[in-house]
């Protein structure tokens, strides 16, 4: 076995243990929230609550990528970026950490930038080389991008439609000062890739409850 190949191994092992976390809590909020379900209540109301859970699986997803790929706080960014009506309207549903000094979410969606491509290719993206990325035009480079120089983004697309509206987000995990792996290693890119995936494919199951429960019931 490789080193890449053992440190997937080890990866895939922490993973499971992270997604025990997010199940584990998402289980026992729901125990605690059946207890005291009303019969004429609205069940759905009730028990999904998909900001606590997307906010939850954001920290959790930060600590392990943290030390996986041994970053500091500093290094590692998660947002989402909801995008309304036909793309007027753009704006971070959750960014974190929070506090940061951000490029404003619309002007990242009507720029060269990775969160723009993916929004418009429906397709995941993965740029190891932030930098290279933005020569390519590919890539809008803030100023804390150029504050440290180098590092890597993975953006996820997530479309929920709904009657008469159609619900857009894009997922963007990124580091400051470091890469996640080198470009020009396709093995290790790969993997990085893998692992970002599986992360927000389950923050994209709660973003769709997100959308259903603010379409049902008229929440912003």
């Amino acid at each position: 076995m490789s080193k890449i190949q053992g440190e997937y191994a080890r990866f895939l092992e922490d993973f499971m243990l992270l997604t025990g976390r997010v199940v584990e809590f998402k289980l026992s909020r729901f125990r605690k929230i059946a207890r005291n379900i009303k019969p004429n209540g609205d069940a759905f109301k009730a028990i999904t609550q998909p900001n606590d859970q997307v906010t939850y699986i954001i920290d959790q997803s930060l600590a392990w990528i943290r030390q996986s790929f041994d970053l500091n706080e500093e290094q590692l960014s998660i947002t989402i970026i909801q995008i309304r009506d036909g793309g007027s309207k753009a704006f971070y549903a959750f960014e974190e950490p929070q506090g940061w000094n951000r490029t404003k979410a619309k002007s990242i969606m009507s720029s060269d930038s990775a969160a723009s491509l993916c929004a418009s290719s429906g397709e995941p993206i993965f740029y190891a080389d932030k930098k290279r990325a933005a020569k390519n035009s590919k890539y809008h480079m803030s100023s804390r991008d150029n504050e440290r120089k180098i590092g890597s983004i993975y953006c996820y697309p997530t479309v929920v439609e709904l009657p008469g509206k159609t619900e857009k987000f894009i997922i963007s995990i990124t580091t400051y000062g470091k890469l996640l792996c080198q470009p020009s290693d396709d093995e290790a890119s790969g993997i990085a890739q893998s692992i970002l995936r599986e992360l927000c494919r389950r923050i994209e199951l709660e973003l769709t409850l997100r959308a259903v429960r603010q379409w049902k019931f008229g929440e912003q």
